[in-house]
């Protein structure tokens, strides 16, 4: 997958699509740290933080780590007081999980960040819809612990896409944005609008075949 040139050697604050991405993912997979110099990425996906390595303007070592359930994650530190103050002003904060909101995302390139979201706390699956013998309904969903982001994120769906989707209560406190048949391909078509965008390549085949067998 070809992402085309990295971002100049020296932070600089240019939007992008594929810094729109990355904002998204940091949003969701990030934590800033409390020192004010370091972001972190956690994915179990190597191949998601290669692609974060293809973006940022130096290479980041890949560590792995155990979590308490004896589980592999992988991570990248990023130690950058310009990006940390960047993303500050943007709307992010240290210990984000729970108080996050509105960010400051551009709109042309809001697709892009939603991807990166989606990359981050995303998930695909399809059901059989009980109300209908032999129905299968598809659905893209998006969970977080705070519900002023999920509300930031499903407006601006709603005035990009015209799609509603709906909000519930999840598990621990954590809410999901679901977008179920139709506007499950919508939003699909959306954030997917190229082959050569970065995103996890796993998720993205993923929503195609289940969208392909819907």
């Amino acid at each position: 997958m070809r992402l085309g040139p990295k971002l100049k050697t020296a932070w600089e604050p240019i939007w992008t699509p594929r810094l729109a991405y990355l904002v998204g993912l940091i949003a969701t997979d990030g934590c800033l740290s409390g020192d004010g110099r370091h972001i972190d990425i956690t994915s179990k996906d190597v191949q998601l933080l290669e692609t974060v390595n293809e973006i940022l303007p130096r290479r980041q070592k890949i560590a792995s780590k155990r979590n308490g359930h004896g589980q592999t994650a992988h991570c990248i530190q990023i130690g950058d007081v310009a990006m940390y103050r960047w993303l500050l002003q943007l709307g992010l904060t240290p210990r984000k999980s729970k108080t996050i909101g509105r960010l400051n995302i551009p709109d042309k390139l809001f697709r892009d960040f939603f991807r990166g979201v989606f990359d981050g706390d995303g998930s695909a699956y399809c059901y059989r819809d009980r109300r209908w013998a032999a129905s299968t309904t598809v659905c893209l969903s998006v969970a977080s612990a705070s519900i002023e982001f999920i509300a930031f994120l499903r407006n601006v769906l709603s005035t990009e896409l015209g799609i509603m989707g709906s909000v519930s209560g999840f598990y621990h406190r954590v809410f999901q944005l679901r977008y179920a048949k139709r506007e499950s391909g919508t939003l699909a078509a959306w954030i997917y609008y190229s082959d050569d965008i970065p995103c996890l390549l796993r998720k993205r085949e993923k929503v195609k075949n289940i969208l392909r067998g819907w």
